[in-house]
């Protein structure tokens, strides 16, 4: 293996589940990395219902996924990996709607999704893929 193959390799970046609901999650849509306990707090704040998420920011760093306020049930937001390579962290996040005409609640729902890496300050990025969620066979 050269030099450059080696620097140039994707390793998975394992993480875990700090919260994920389909309410109290914020109205706003948006992808944040949280590299310090100001930065919990703010992103926090921005929730309908805050949830109590703890990180210890010498570590870890917390990633957290919003798919905003949603009309119907039905949606999800989910973290679903991670990869690393050459000191930028990958995020990839699935975002599912329904397929239209599927009998969902009517409710407001604002799903969210929060997680922990023990990867302090790096650089990340996100990638969304979204995905439509076809209507359950009756």
């Amino acid at each position: 293996m050269t030099a450059s193959s080696v620097s140039s390799s994707v390793r998975n970046v394992p993480f875990s589940t700090a919260a994920k609901g389909q309410q109290g999650g914020s109205s706003d849509r948006g992808l944040r990395a949280v590299s310090d306990q100001d930065g919990l707090t703010v992103l926090l704040d921005t929730m309908e219902d805050p949830t109590s998420v703890s990180a210890d920011f010498d570590s870890t760093m917390v990633i957290a996924a919003f798919a905003g306020e949603k009309t119907t049930g039905g949606h999800d937001i989910e973290i679903t990996s991670m990869t690393e390579q050459q000191g930028m962290v990958t995020v990839e996040v699935v975002e599912t709607s329904p397929a239209a005409g599927c009998a969902v609640t009517q409710t407001i729902t604002t799903p969210y999704h929060i997680v922990i890496v023990r990867q302090p300050h790096a650089d990340v990025r996100f990638h969304t893929t979204n995905r439509v969620q076809e209507c359950p066979a009756s």
